[in-house]
């Protein structure tokens, strides 16, 4: 038996156990238990959400999101939960805050304790409330990127960056659809079984929508950070072209009078004067500033 802290709350532990008259609650983390029906990844290898009715209950698998400010990686975790009779089974790979939480208020809210769905919905709805601090770092994150892009000049680091960024709201946002339809699933389970689960498991479902419709935003505004990297990149392309293209109609009349003074011709004006090179070298000059003149004037400059 596990020790208890001083409110009579289990501490974190690798498991704890929590039960009154009307509900038992088992969670644990690190190696997965004997007894859930959903490991933690599909067989083809992609972690996403689950639902499987049962005998005398359901599992669903959810996931949980953390964004890694350091690296720009979304860590994406499972959470189990078995619910058989009045026994819940939860099950995650390391302890998370919002499961310590639910510990606390075990005793402290004894309102969604008085039974397995409630205490399941409750455990539900923590999970995807910890989601709006992985939003917070997303958007963050994707401040910084679009700062840096209206900043910094382009460089492959910082495309890296945006292309890393937009491919991991990609995959989140995969992910969190398969979460959607699992808790829609779960929902709709409810709904066979008239209680006041049907009616709190809407809510749940809404709360993952607005979730999903979050990230599915934060998509539309990293492509909109793409098109606008894309569109410096051009800029900062055009801009290279138009200096080159200038310097090249710059220097052109002095190249083209440099050519025909240089051709093994005799009868070329001023070409055996005394002050022949002087006179061709103050023409081509002459031209260039001419057309530098030309240029700023029309604003090309």
């Amino acid at each position: 038996m596990w020790g208890t802290l001083s409110n009579g709350v289990a501490p974190m532990t690798d498991q704890f156990s929590l039960q009154n008259d009307r509900v038992e609650w088992r969670h644990h983390w690190g190696p997965m238990p004997d007894g859930l029906p959903l490991g933690p990844r599909d067989d083809e290898g992609v972690m996403r959400a689950q639902f499987r009715e049962m005998p005398q209950g359901f599992g669903i698998r959810l996931l949980t999101f953390r964004f890694i400010r350091d690296s720009q990686k979304v860590h994406v975790s499972p959470f189990i939960l078995r619910i058989k009779d009045n026994e819940i089974l939860s099950w995650s790979p390391d302890p998370q805050d919002f499961i310590r939480r639910l510990q606390i208020e075990w005793d402290q809210k004894p309102s969604w304790t008085q039974s397995v769905e409630r205490c399941a919905l409750e455990i539900l709805d923590e999970l995807l409330g910890s989601l709006f601090p992985f939003l917070d770092d997303v958007s963050d994150a994707m401040a910084r990127v679009e700062r840096d892009t209206l900043t910094l000049p382009q460089s492959q680091a910082l495309a890296d960056r945006i292309f890393s960024l937009r491919h991991q709201i990609l995959q989140a946002r995969r992910q969190m659809a398969s979460e959607r339809d699992a808790i829609l699933r779960l929902v709709r389970y409810w709904s066979t079984h008239p209680s006041s689960s049907a009616f709190y498991g809407v809510d749940i479902y809404d709360q993952m929508l607005r979730v999903f419709d979050t990230v599915d935003t934060y998509r539309e505004m990293m492509t909109s950070i793409v098109d606008l990297y894309m569109s410096s990149v051009s800029n900062r392309l055009n801009e290279v072209v138009k200096t080159l293209t200038l310097a090249t109609t710059v220097l052109l009349p002095g190249s083209l009078v440099a050519a025909l003074y240089g051709m093994n011709f005799d009868e070329l004006p001023f070409s055996h004067h005394r002050y022949g090179f002087y006179g061709v070298l103050a023409l081509i000059l002459i031209i260039a500033g001419l057309l530098l003149w030309l240029f700023r004037r029309r604003r090309w400059l």
